[in-house]
């Protein structure tokens, strides 16, 4: 199969016996051909302060006990943990002291994985860990070393109090005075930087809901040519583990407040921005209501306020997150502000070297894939009748990209190339792929079902009879027992849509206000024809703009667009020859010949001119949305049921613009959140 046979020779890899899906098949070429010793750290679960993580909730309970005795307590949070006479270290200690009496006073907090809660795991606990390495480890053996600790030190004469997890989760839960104290009183610090909390998708969205060209303008439409395998082959990349910094310690990287200086930082950074208040394309994400903002107020996105920002306070519009170091230097230029610094996780990186072709941690495997994509795409128009030309071709691929392509290999071979293609695009997500799937296991026996219900480390999350003799369990691990998948890196997959996302600002923020609409690696915008006036430069290579709308004719331009937000626009091409092309795109519907005489350029522009008049007539966002146009759209579906049955249904679809990224005007024009 030819399929099978291109793995096998450029990676000695059999996708149908080693892999179930593209992505873990370019994951184990990789591993197998490229990756080099020592280069990619397997970060552990829960990070590189997973102890934290517990003692937090340790700490949460400390201070309150502070609070409910009204007496200070050695602990973690006041950098005091105290040991006793036989050497244990406790997690909070205090005396009180009577007339002749001295009191010494032990607070144990006891995390009920970890420690064997009876309540919460009453069965089996005489049963091994499946997580256990090198010993029988047990709930009960957990719960007995807990309570000899326990017995020794009231043997020594302390006061033991004992507070477990799942106790004082329900206190948190009933007590509304307790769990408002504790969110806000300073000792209790933000947990440790969790790497995920970096890794963001690609920036989306609309700047205008409708424009159409007057006098010398033109719409373009250009897309940066394989953005993400441009940025694993030329970006640069963390390798090994990183050395975490926290609270004061920061100081040593980047200096004393309010001056940061992150020019040495390479990787994560936890902190708080202050952005500016005047950037038309702000520079950080930011997650708000389920959805990926780029804004420069933060109280604003968490309402989609759609009214003129009147927060004043920095304390109401700075944003606290966790970014890219790359980024954060790009978002510092433009006018944000750091005003604090909480963690960082700093990186030696590789980065690819074109004078010498050496370093960068994806560089061969991309040019390995890129060889066969570009082969399999055949001459360029220009050179299929010039020999000279393709010389000329062959010698300007080698002094781009350092390939050096087989003139002999060249020819059209769309089946050849979409291969290539996946195997460019669909490597990098394996290393931000989270490590806790649902399971969902088919059971016949008896006994299986019994184990998968009592196993502590088991969280079951459905259960579905098939019939009298085969059940359906879905399950997945507590977040106790996870281990670290081997193949997974999150700080890499972050690094990735970071390069990725500076990529696209290179453009838009010398575009400003002439951008219409943006998706990840490309970008629609106007070109006016005045002199002098910037225009995006286009090429053939590895990470240059190409034009979208060649297909039409060299020198077609867009001359009217309609956006009713992120993936859902239209535009109407002018080709050479002064014929019209209409195109549209809606995520998530198939536009059949049924669907097409719905959605199209005329009625999405009728939806938004109706959106136009509710926003005029100052409508309050709930109203606006349930007055707003929609157009419903009926398609066939394949599904899959519980069952795991492929079935097709008939599905409906509304489609209304949803405009909540920016704060849009009556006109359809739109400003970031925050900006003034």
């Amino acid at each position: 199969m030819a399929f099978r046979k291109i793995f096998l020779i450029r990676g000695n890899v059999c996708p149908f016996e080693e892999c179930t899906t593209i992505a873990s098949t370019c994951m184990t070429v990789f591993r197998k051909n490229f990756l080099r010793e020592d280069e990619i750290g397997v970060i552990p679960q829960g990070g590189y302060r997973k102890a934290d993580n517990y003692s937090r909730k340790a700490l949460q309970w400390l201070v309150w006990m502070e609070r409910e005795l009204g007496l200070p307590i050695n602990h973690a949070g006041r950098a005091r943990e105290h040991r006793t006479i036989g050497g244990t270290l406790v997690d909070g200690y205090y005396e009180t002291t009577t007339a002749t009496i001295t009191q010494r006073h032990v607070l144990q907090f006891h995390g009920c994985f970890w420690h064997g809660c009876m309540t919460c795991f009453p069965l089996h606990r005489d049963r091994a860990l499946p997580s256990a390495t090198g010993y029988k480890d047990t709930l009960d053996s957990r719960y007995e070393r807990t309570r000899l600790i326990s017995w020794r030190l009231r043997q020594q004469g302390y006061l033991v109090t004992e507070k477990w997890e799942c106790v004082f989760d329900r206190e948190m839960r009933d007590n509304r005075e307790m769990s408002e104290f504790l969110e806000n009183h300073p000792m209790v610090e933000a947990p440790p930087l969790d790497p995920r909390d970096a890794f963001f998708g690609g920036r989306t969205g609309n700047i205008v809901t409708r424009y159409e060209v007057t006098g010398t303008e033109k719409i373009h439409y250009v897309d940066v040519c394989s953005l993400y395998p441009f940025v694993l082959k030329t970006g640069a990349f963390p390798i090994g583990h990183p050395d975490i910094y926290v609270g004061e310690e920061c100081s040593v990287l980047i200096g004393e407040g309010p001056n940061y200086n992150f020019d040495s930082v390479e990787g994560l950074v936890r902190c708080k921005v202050l952005p500016p208040r005047k950037l038309f394309h702000p520079v950080l994400p930011h997650r708000a209501g389920g959805k990926l903002l780029f804004a420069l107020c933060r109280s604003c996105c968490e309402t989609f306020s759609q009214s003129v920002c009147t927060h004043e306070q920095p304390n109401e519009r700075e944003f606290e997150g966790t970014w890219v170091s790359c980024e954060l230097r790009k978002a510092i230029e433009k006018g944000y502000l750091v005003t604090s610094v909480s963690e960082i996780w700093q990186y030696k990186i590789s980065q690819f070297d074109r004078a010498t072709g050496r370093g960068g941690l994806f560089a061969e495997y991309i040019n390995t894939f890129l060889q066969l994509k570009q082969e399999a795409s055949g001459w360029p128009s220009e050179c299929e009748n010039s020999e000279e030309a393709k010389e000329r071709y062959l010698r300007e691929y080698k002094e781009t990209e350092g390939i050096s392509l087989e003139a002999s290999n060249i020819a059209r071979n769309p089946g050849l190339r979409s291969v290539a293609k996946l195997c460019l695009n669909s490597f990098w997500g394996k290393f931000g792929q989270r490590s806790n799937f649902p399971n969902t296991e088919i059971i016949k026996s008896p006994q299986r079902f019994i184990e998968i219900l009592t196993n502590p480390e088991y969280e079951i999350t459905d259960i579905l009879p098939a019939n009298d003799e085969v059940i359906y369990v879905s399950w997945r691990l507590r977040r106790e027992a996870i281990v670290p998948s081997p193949i997974t890196n999150v700080v890499i997959a972050a690094y990735t849509t970071a390069q990725a996302r500076l990529k696209l600002y290179s453009y838009l923020e010398r575009l400003d206000r002439r951008v219409l609409y943006y998706d990840t690696d490309s970008c629609i915008y106007v070109s006016r024809g005045h002199p002098g006036e910037y225009e995006p430069p286009t090429g053939n290579f590895l990470g240059d703009l190409t034009d979208e709308l060649e297909s039409y004719g060299r020198g077609s331009y867009i001359e009217a667009f309609v956006s009713g937000g992120p993936k859902f626009y239209a535009y109407v091409v002018r080709s050479p020859d002064g014929r019209l092309h209409e195109t549209c795109k809606v995520k998530g519907i198939y536009l059949n010949f049924e669907n097409s005489q719905k959605i199209n350029f005329n009625s999405i522009r009728n939806l938004l001119l109706s959106k136009e008049k509710e926003w005029a007539n100052n409508e309050n966002e709930e109203e606006e949305m349930n007055a707003a146009s929609s157009i419903n759209l009926r398609f066939k579906a394949i599904r899959r049921t519980a069952f795991h049955e492929i079935v097709t249904l008939d599905e409906t679809k509304v489609c209304t613009p949803v405009l909540l990224k920016r704060r849009f005007s009556n006109n359809g024009y739109s400003l970031p959140y925050g900006h003034l």
